[in-house]
């Protein structure tokens, strides 16, 4: 009887250490984008980090604004005190899991081209387990 727990326990823990694998390596990038976005590309710059670049026509005007507001909605909390200022926002959400957290963080940035916005944003997540070491 002893055994048949031990192996639920360590199938469960394995189950809960892999779902926030795969919610860490998979993010939903449609949260960062705007409607109307086109030219769209999401590069993987290394684990758990990610580029998404697009391009938003100048005569949506403020979109950058409602992109950040909807980020909020979804309980992202903007980290840095010149909200919009420059077009360039960092925002960061923490998620309690089982065991550990999810910190997400997104850094968007939006520069002129033309009758262009080129938005670039920057996501990264990990999980971060209480009993690790810090150095």
């Amino acid at each position: 009887m002893r055994r048949a727990l031990a192996i639920v326990g360590v199938l469960l823990l394995l189950a809960v250490c892999g779902a926030g694998a795969w919610l860490t390596a998979r993010p939903p990038m449609v949260r960062f984008v705007a409607a109307g976005a086109q030219d769209l590309q999401v590069t993987a710059l290394r684990r758990g980090e990610w580029l998404i670049s697009y391009r938003v026509a100048a005569t949506q005007p403020a979109w950058y604004e409602a992109l950040g507001r909807e980020l909020e909605r979804q309980g992202w909390q903007a980290i840095d005190l010149g909200r919009y200022d420059n077009l360039k926002a960092n925002y960061m959400r923490v998620t309690p899991l089982p065991v550990g957290q999810l910190r997400e963080w997104a850094y968007m940035a939006i520069t002129h081209s033309g009758d262009q916005h080129l938005a670039q944003v920057r996501v990264r997540r990990w999980i971060e387990l209480p009993w690790r070491l810090r150095n």
